[in-house]
C-alpha cells in the first residue's frame, strides 16, 4: 500500500529516520511524540473532509467523541 511506504512522497525508511531525530534533539518521550503524530493525523483529516469533524474522524478510523477529546 503506497499510504504506507511514504507520507507525502517521502520513503517510509526517511520518514521514521526523521521522526527518530525529532525525538532525540528535542528530548521528547514516546507519550509526547505520539501525540504530535496524533494531531497532525487529525489536521490531515481534517483538511481532507474539509474542516468536518464527523467525516475527519471516519477517514481515521476512530469515534467523533475520540477526535473531539484529542483536539
Amino acid at each position: 500500500d503506497s499510504r504506507v511506504a511514504e507520507n507525502d512522497g517521502v520513503p517510509a525508511q526517511n520518514f521514521y529516520a526523521q521522526a527518530l531525530r525529532t525525538i532525540q534533539e528535542e528530548s521528547l518521550t514516546y507519550r509526547k511524540f505520539m501525540h504530535r503524530v496524533k494531531i497532525k493525523l487529525i489536521e490531515e483529516a481534517l483538511k481532507r473532509a474539509n474542516g468536518n469533524k464527523m467525516k475527519a474522524a471516519k477517514l481515521l478510523g476512530m469515534s467523533d467523541t475520540n477526535m473531539y477529546r484529542s483536539i
